[in-house]
């Protein structure tokens, strides 16, 4: 189970702050019945930033002794540094117990909200493992003393985004090109796939690393999460403007292994014109010229290997072969076999680590291409090697 480092001396040291906060968050008396725990009543307890307290009041319905997983996010919005923190909770037979988990808001914004996760918990290691998850819900929270500043930021309204941009800054000075951008991409991805997301995306724009890294304690140049997309906006750093628009569209028809995920948004960051690798290691080079390049000189990932990946990015993915890699083969498979298999297959796969879950992917693909996984790649390596030279 994941534990807070120190949370008793940080409890300590808030104790005098918390005393005087006046807001409070309602109890929410909500049963919720299962097969194995009845939740009487649940209280997200918010006072204010710093140390807040999650209780309920759980009963075990059964005559074996179990263990209830709680995992509790505390989002402040606007993608800055969140908490998510895991907990398990033991109980005898009937046991019935109020239980407590601790979180913390640092900062707090209009978009703040608790994340509620609740299920069976299961070892897994050093931790546990939420199963069967029987609840979750995001709870709003209503606090008007809100510490992030957006008088920092210009913003533009458009018909898809909320484009906030520092002030002062490369991006407000370009904030229309930016919108323009932005519109023209969102439609064609959204055409594309043939979805939309019913939300406007929030997309921050921050003049350099330091405040950005500051705030959201993301250390990349752009990352989305849910609704959100925040970059690093500069003279010198400026991303193309498809990648992750479309990791937000893409997730609305499902979570599938990072080569489909990953694969897409590199792909059509490239057929839509940009810079689909954006990388000082192969500026504006494309991905099946990259990926030539790397099978030329045995780099090249193995399809099946790459096939389990639930994320590329660490250095334990070797990005710089995955990313392009990926996107060479989303290529070949929906200009090969259209949209409507690649469509299908998004909505079918899922995203893990789990070797079973891994296998079925692998089935499920092998069904709806009706070809085997080895003779999809080989006939893939061979349409990118016949048609690009690379550099050898």
């Amino acid at each position: 189970m994941m534990k807070f480092k120190g949370l008793k001396l940080a409890i300590l040291m808030y104790s005098y702050f918390l005393a005087n906060i006046q807001i409070s968050y309602p109890q929410q008396i909500v049963p919720i019945e299962t097969d194995t725990f009845r939740i009487e009543s649940l209280d997200i307890g918010y006072k204010g930033p710093g140390i807040d307290f999650f209780t309920a009041i759980v009963q075990n319905k059964t005559d074996q002794t179990q263990i209830l997983g709680l995992d509790l996010q505390a989002d402040p919005g606007f993608c800055l540094r969140r908490m998510q923190q895991g907990f398990a909770f033991g109980f005898a037979p009937f046991e019935k117990k109020q239980i407590e988990a601790a979180y913390i808001f640092k900062q707090i914004s209009s978009e703040a909200f608790v994340r509620v996760r609740m299920g069976i918990a299961k070892a897994s290691n050093l931790y546990f493992d939420i199963c069967n998850r029987f609840y979750e819900k995001k709870y709003f929270i209503n606090d008007t003393a809100h510490s992030f500043d957006l008088n920092n930021f210009t913003r533009k309204e458009t018909d898809h985004f909320q484009i906030y941009c520092y002030k002062n800054s490369p991006s407000e000075r370009e904030i229309n090109k930016i919108a323009e951008d932005r519109e023209s991409g969102f439609r064609k991805i959204s055409d594309l796939l043939r979805t939309t997301v019913q939300d406007k995306i929030i997309l921050m724009f921050y003049p350099n690393a330091e405040i950005k890294t500051r705030e959201t304690g993301h250390t990349g140049s752009g990352l989305a999460s849910g609704n959100y997309i925040v970059e690093i906006y500069n003279d010198s750093i400026k991303l193309n403007p498809f990648h992750e628009t479309a990791h937000i569209i893409a997730g609305e028809l499902g979570e599938p292994p990072a080569l489909f995920n990953e694969g897409f948004a590199v792909y059509i960051s490239e057929a839509l014109g940009g810079d689909s690798m954006d990388s000082p290691s192969a500026p504006s080079k494309k991905i099946n010229n990259v990926t030539a390049d790397n099978f030329h000189n045995n780099n090249l990932i193995p399809l099946a290997n790459l096939f389990k990946f639930a994320e590329i990015g660490s250095v334990e993915s070797q990005y710089a072969i995955a990313y392009p890699e990926a996107g060479s083969f989303i290529k070949f498979i929906i200009e090969k076999y259209g949209i409507g298999k690649f469509l299908e297959t998004y909505k079918s796969l899922e995203n893990s680590y789990d070797p079973i879950i891994s296998n079925n992917n692998r089935k499920r693909f092998e069904e709806i291409y009706n070809i085997s996984l080895t003779d999809i790649e080989q006939l893939w390596l061979s349409s990118i090697n016949s048609a690009y030279e690379g550099t050898w």
